[in-house]
């Protein structure tokens, strides 16, 4: 009996259908997360691309995880993780373009990161003001 109440409560804490409008999924940040992986990948073989797919998946995962946070009011700890580490490595891209002169992100860096992570927070917006209609 113990372990069905505990299983009823990590369920209900991470997944709550009954409120209408933005649901938090997890297969969208796994995929972001894959995403970055992949860009990391590249840059370690030093293709083409690495740059941009790590910017707008990282900005876009940023975007994603703060707007369950403040929309959704979601705080589990996998998304608390997932803005602590988008806020330091939105610092570490703001430090590279001012404190070490364009490594390893220029202001483009910085501006592909930002217009990533407004597109994805306004179309965050979108799906939930579509779902309280």
């Amino acid at each position: 009996m113990n372990r069905k109440m505990n299983e009823q409560l990590i369920d209900n804490g991470f997944h709550d259908d009954k409120k209408k409008g933005f649901r938090y999924r997890n297969w969208f940040v796994f995929m972001l997360l894959l995403l970055c992986f992949v860009g990391l990948l590249f840059k370690i073989q030093h293709w083409p691309g690495s740059a941009l797919l790590i910017l707008v998946s990282s900005g876009s995962l940023a975007a994603y995880s703060l707007s369950v946070f403040v929309m959704r009011k979601q705080r589990n700890a996998f998304n608390l993780l997932i803005l602590i580490l988008s806020a330091v490595w939105l610092f570490y891209i703001v430090y590279g373009w001012i404190g070490k002169k364009g490594r390893p992100y220029n202001e483009r860096g910085l501006l592909v990161y930002c217009i990533a992570f407004l597109i994805t927070f306004l179309i965050c917006e979108m799906v939930k003001r579509f779902r309280n209609r």
